[in-house]
């Protein structure tokens, strides 16, 4: 990609990476928040080479929640990171709103 000048790495995983904080899924998103660091610095160290990356950061349930977790939704989303080429990073948030508290475990819970 960067011979040609030219290029696009989009990269997905669950919000809880960063944006958002799930401790109900703290194990994995120790690896993705270390994957979500790296494209975020990949990102600023590609600018002006003509190769872009770009983290997706998914807190939905795609095609089971509102408009923005619908699959051409998010396609299109995806469509336009790659066109516009602007962005470091994409958060789809459309989860329920008592979302997390719901897959916490009692002890994170407030009785």
């Amino acid at each position: 990609m960067l011979e040609r000048g030219t290029g696009t790495i989009l990269v997905s995983s669950g919000a809880g990476s960063g944006p958002v904080i799930a401790p109900h899924v703290a194990n994995v998103q120790i690896a993705t928040g270390g994957m979500r660091n790296w494209i975020l610095n990949l990102h600023a160290a590609l600018s002006g080479t003509g190769v872009y990356a770009a983290h997706v950061a998914i807190a939905a349930f795609i095609g089971q929640g509102g408009h923005d977790s619908q699959p051409q939704t998010m396609a299109d989303a995806y469509w336009r990171l790659h066109t516009e080429r602007s962005d470091a990073e994409l958060v789809v948030q459309d989860l329920p709103d008592d979302y997390l508290e719901r897959g916490l475990a009692d002890k994170f819970v407030e009785s």
